[in-house]
């Protein structure tokens, strides 16, 4: 399920899996030599109760700046995505599909397409 924001309860009791995608923020860092540089940061939440095994992120290909922060006790997980980039490649990682294809989250793809 996809939140803008919040979790809601009766989402996370039927899929097991919440999301939270904050709003891009930007900055824009000005130089004498270089001129404007603009950069953009993105943070992404997913709380789950549905991991089948420890997350490992090591057997993950994860795209240049990007940072993962996970949390996991059991079957119930937290991750925090960061995204500082609008590259196409980042623009189309999704670490829950990542997650679930190595076979560390039970989920199904009528799921995923919510979450994405």
């Amino acid at each position: 399920m996809y939140s803008d924001g919040f979790i809601t309860e009766d989402g996370l009791k039927k899929e097991r899996l919440a999301a939270v995608l904050m709003k891009p923020t930007g900055l824009i860092n000005f130089s004498k030599n270089s001129g404007s540089i603009f950069t953009s940061e993105t943070n992404h939440y997913y709380y789950g109760r549905n991991a089948v095994k420890a997350i490992d992120l090591s057997r993950i290909d994860i795209p240049k700046n990007v940072a993962i922060s996970v949390h996991q006790s059991n079957s119930e997980y937290w991750i925090h995505l960061t995204i500082c980039s609008n590259s196409e490649e980042v623009r189309h990682f999704s670490i829950i599909e990542a997650l679930s294809e190595k076979g560390f989250l039970d989920i199904k793809i009528s799921t995923m397409k919510n979450i994405i």
